[in-house]
């Protein structure tokens, strides 16, 4: 990671940013006009696309098909949009650090009998995706790209920051990557194609309303940052406009001067709130919270619902 460009985007005044308004138009446009070839999909002979779709409805199946994720955010919303039909693992499980995981050979094992693959650009798929494509040619992989940070490459941005490994909670991803992911799942699975594009569109519909949700409340409470002690939530905060004052740096603990720095940014922009992920975060950030007048909330960026994940960002942020 590029400390300097980390470093500046930690302590950036807050307010509107062009990451912003991006998220404002690409969500309008995903959900509107960008995938309209979709519609084509759910016109197939096996269905219909009446919108309609349940678990109930679907098509009879001779047995779930496979499918693997690396991240639990990810398999949650490959299991939403595929139901029953489908048999998903995710590679890093509860309480795994990504950062630093490695798969088991039992877990390589799964990925070969898998018929779809799904990568969010984490560091350890890298190895993983090139044997996958060298010795399970039956495997279809996925790679499921940022848009942010493809607006950032297209802007003269560099290199990868923790915005985009935890790209999952970017509203403007998610809408990008349901649609992605449904249109493979149809695909693998044309008898079911009409059903699983019918339950990404009502997903978008519900990632909508939460993402209108949090843009309400900004404007309603006025607040513009936050604090984390591991910088995990910066899709989030980009999407809305806010500033992400993070403690950690570079996965290494803060020292004095970065906590000072901290507590000052914290006191300019009127943050009320530090985000952890687990319980042993929250013990090590209590003493500071408490010292600059922050309470602490939990929410775990790894959830297997990424819809819930961002309601408990809003209404952890917010106060809601």
């Amino acid at each position: 990671m590029n400390a300097a460009r980390f470093n500046r985007s930690r302590f950036d005044p807050p307010g509107p940013k062009p990451w912003a308004m991006l998220v404002v138009a690409l969500l309008a446009l995903g959900f509107f006009v960008e995938f309209a070839d979709l519609i084509a999909l759910r016109k197939t002979p096996d269905g219909d696309g009446a919108g309609e779709g349940t678990p109930a409805d679907a098509p009879a199946a001779a047995g779930p098909l496979r499918a693997t994720a690396s991240l639990p955010p990810v398999a949650g919303l490959v299991r939403m949009l595929g139901g029953d039909r489908w048999q998903v693992d995710s590679l890093v499980g509860p309480g795994q650090d990504p950062h630093v995981y490695e798969p088991t050979p039992r877990q390589v094992s799964a990925l070969a009998a898998s018929r779809l693959f799904f990568r969010t650009g984490m560091p350890f798929e890298d190895a993983l995706a090139a044997r996958a494509a060298a010795k399970c040619p039956g495997v279809r992989i996925v790679r499921l790209k940022s848009a942010i940070h493809a607006a950032e490459d297209r802007d003269g941005g560099h290199g990868h920051d923790e915005t985009d490994v935890h790209g999952w909670l970017s509203s403007v991803n998610l809408a990008l990557w349901s649609t992605e992911i449904a249109a493979n799942l149809a695909q693998a699975d044309p008898a079911a194609a009409g059903w699983v594009l019918s339950r990404c569109a009502d997903w978008k519909k519900a990632l909508l309303a939460e993402t209108e949700a949090a843009h309400e409340a900004v404007g309603r409470t006025g607040v513009r940052a936050f604090a984390a002690w591991h910088p995990a939530y910066g899709a989030w905060a980009a999407g809305f406009g806010l500033e992400q004052i993070a403690l950690e740096v570079d996965g290494k603990s803060p020292g004095p001067r970065t906590l000072e720095a901290a507590r000052e940014r914290i006191a300019e922009t009127g943050a009320r709130t530090m985000l952890v992920q687990n319980g042993a975060e929250a013990a090590r950030a209590a003493e500071f919270a408490r010292g600059a007048g922050l309470r602490v909330a939990v929410v775990p960026p790894l959830g297997d619902d990424p819809l819930e994940t961002l309601r408990f960002l809003r209404e952890a942020v917010f106060g809601d």
